[in-house]
């Protein structure tokens, strides 16, 4: 792997990309103000400052709850010198939990001392095994998503544990 420079940044319009547009990667390395991650094979080196939000599990203003293989998802910019900083970074998470509300968009969670997580959102990309109608109160859900905060996740993929075996719905 070769370091990605900030002209081959543009010209594959990495940072091109508006804030909204993050980029997805896995660290290789991290230290108190850098964060080095890889995307699509390239390494992108990112500085941190004050104003970095890192969200894994709860809020932080540093780089420490983050490791190398962590999954994240960086929105950044570019300061006056041409560096690339980081704003904002999510860390993908992986839980179970019960269901305690479907409100299509949204899932509510039975609140369980295994999961921090409140609320999962649903977004088009949300992958299932079955149709999202078909979730129910007390169903036993495995998520994968990125932690946005405030005990919410968006949900990557969802899957139903207790449909694995026959399940009898009168509806």
């Amino acid at each position: 792997m070769k370091p990605l420079l900030v002209g081959i940044a543009m010209a594959t319009g990495m940072l091109a990309a508006s804030p909204a547009s993050p980029v997805t990667g896995f660290v290789q390395s991290v230290s108190a103000d850098e964060i080095t991650i890889v995307v699509d094979s390239q390494l992108l080196t990112l500085r941190a400052d004050d104003k970095t939000s890192v969200w894994k599990g709860a809020l932080f203003h540093d780089l420490t709850p983050l490791r190398a293989g962590d999954a994240v998802k960086v929105r950044f910019r570019s300061d006056f010198f041409g560096r690339l900083i980081a704003t904002e970074i999510e860390a993908r998470v992986r839980f179970t939990c019960t269901v305690r509300a479907n409100l299509l968009s949204r899932l509510e969670l039975a609140h369980a001392s295994a999961s921090q997580y409140s609320v999962v959102d649903i977004t088009p990309a949300t992958r299932f095994a079955i149709s999202p109608l078909q979730i129910e109160p007390d169903d036993e859900i495995e998520v994968v998503g990125w932690d946005t905060g405030n005990g919410r996740v968006e949900a990557e993929r969802i899957s139903v544990y207790n449909l694995d075996a026959p399940v009898s719905r009168n509806r």
